[in-house]
């Protein structure tokens, strides 16, 4: 779901918000492919809608628009070039076609609207009859990818594909469809995934079957050949969330909140137009995100997507009871008109943090502590974190710091099989054609960090902007630790860090325990 930005004639009549109304449209037939589009559409109660289906796909360029309208309900419509396309091979010859589609069910001029349409998002891609995921026109070897993801028998297929076939998935799966952050949930929450690019098109059924196996498998993989996947480790990733995210809202909201910050840290380089929709987008992936027994921040576009962000990261902060949401900070040194311990989700991240799941505990803190029976954090004034904390070391100017040592890293991932680290690429979809799965991991763990050396034989990862004078703490109950930045009686936080544990840390080190004020 997206801003429109097309100039409409047709006059939308107010929806009944109170009672879940939505559109639907009707699409006419035509015998003729090169007949104008023509549409109705109408208002319904949800929960008593006739059946249809929804549509999901890429708005693309918003200054791309089809020169020729539509027709709804007798007036004209303009309408993105994308859009006109699918409408055209999605049309029946000899009947209609019932919809729904945002850009057209969705008064986008209606900003209340907008708001409480957006929060039965969910709701709208569960009730369809099944989901019609379109991928854009035909191109040169379109046909190819699509044929051959229809025809896939098992993930030992993967080994019989030559250069053209990975090219031809490459280019299918590096569509703006695949990019975007409204489809997670369309996707998720719809019935029967048709995927449609052109005429050509499979079903997700049992395609979905093959790739969850990529992710579930525990038996032998081929690595030689998964390392191909390129931009197909998208759609992987994506398959996982309609296996790894219950959409049932009785899992209770503490732990609908690690679900939804963890959504949030895997799916943050996903593409929106609008910046509070990398949050809004995510909301539908399960109904536990509606938070039904507790008061989570409202949809509301009209405001700054600084108070935006800053609310629903206070608000995960204190539903969850935990800092997990921290880790995907990116502060310091980037310039935000954001408190520090607020992820800035317009920027994208490259480098694979500490929590990912696939580590598991490689990068815990395990060395000594003062026992801290205060753990909750908690907020003083909209915009400060206060939270008590075990500072382990102070950056002085014994500590040296230098490029990220391979091995050091190497060493620490030895425990982990490459099937494990694999999962931490396709996580993030990104390209791994000339890299092992191991480089892979470690420059990823790499990229954004510098290592650092106490004279006393300590040694770890921080975030490249750490400086002297910076500490190491851990804060509340958190296993990782983060680096803070003193300003004054205050603190900003820098990022997470790691820390071997000996050197100055051995059994007789006390850090000192304080009430820790983050700005």
């Amino acid at each position: 779901m997206e801003l429109a930005h097309s100039r409409t004639t047709y006059k939308y009549e107010p929806l009944e918000a109170r009672r879940s109304h939505i559109r639907l449209l009707t699409l006419h037939p035509s015998q003729d492919g090169r007949d104008p589009i023509t549409c109705s559409v109408e208002p319904h109660l949800l929960e008593l809608s006739p059946p249809y289906e929804a549509l999901s796909y890429a708005w693309g360029n918003p200054n791309d628009m089809c020169p020729t309208p539509i027709d709804i309900n007798d007036d004209p419509i303009n309408i993105a070039t994308n859009l006109e396309a699918a409408l055209r091979v999605l049309r029946y010859h000899d009947r209609t076609r019932i919809l729904w589609i945002d850009a057209l069910c969705i008064n986008q001029t209606d900003v209340q609207e907008k708001n409480c349409q957006i929060a039965m998002m969910g709701s709208i891609y569960e009730k369809a009859d099944n989901v019609l995921i379109w991928l854009g026109t035909r191109s040169e070897d379109s046909d190819l990818a699509m044929s051959t993801i229809s025809n896939l028998k098992s993930i030992l297929d993967f080994g019989n594909f030559n250069k053209e076939t990975w090219n031809a998935l490459e280019n299918l799966f590096s569509r703006a469809w695949f990019r975007r952050v409204w489809v997670l949930q369309e996707f998720k929450r719809g019935r029967n995934p048709v995927f449609q690019c052109g005429h050509a098109s499979f079903v997700w059924d049992r395609t979905g079957e093959i790739l969850q196996e990529l992710w579930t498998s525990n038996g032998p993989v081929d690595l030689k050949n998964l390392k191909l996947l390129g931009e197909t480790g998208k759609i992987i990733s994506m398959a996982s969330t309609r296996i790894d995210i219950s959409v049932d809202a009785n899992i209770g909201c503490q732990q609908a909140a690690q679900n939804l910050v963890r959504m949030l840290r895997v799916y943050c380089g996903y593409q929106a137009t609008e910046a509070h929709d990398k949050i809004y987008g995510l909301l539908g992936l399960s109904n536990a995100f509606l938070f039904s027994n507790s008061e989570p921040p409202q949809i509301e576009y009209q405001r700054p997507v600084v108070d935006v962000y800053t609310d629903w990261a206070r608000f995960l902060i204190s539903t969850q009871n935990g800092l997990d949401i921290l880790y995907a900070a990116r502060r310091i040194p980037y310039e935000s008109d954001l408190p520090s311990w607020v992820p800035d989700w317009r920027l994208s991240r490259y480098n694979l943090l500490l929590t990912l799941d696939v580590f598991k505990d490689l990068f815990w803190y395990t060395g000594p502590r003062v026992e801290n029976y205060d753990t909750t954090p908690r907020f003083y004034s909209d915009k400060i974190l206060v939270v008590k904390g075990n500072i382990i070391t102070t950056f002085t100017g014994d500590y040296v710091f230098s490029n990220v040592d391979r091995n050091f890293v190497s060493q620490k991932l030895d425990s982990q099989t490459p099937k494990d680290l694999l999962l931490s690429y396709l996580m993030l979809g990104c390209k791994m054609k000339t890299a092992t799965v191991e480089g892979f991991a470690i420059q990823g763990i790499s990229e954004g960090r510098k290592q650092f050396r106490s004279s006393q034989g300590s040694t770890g990862l921080v975030p490249k902007a750490t400086k002297h004078g910076d500490v190491m703490c851990i804060l509340g109950d958190a296993k990782i630790l983060f680096v803070l930045r003193p300003i004054g009686k205050q603190y900003k936080l820098v990022g997470d860090g790691y820390i071997n544990v000996g050197g100055e840390l051995d059994d007789n080190y006390r850090p000192a325990l304080e009430t820790l004020t983050i700005m």
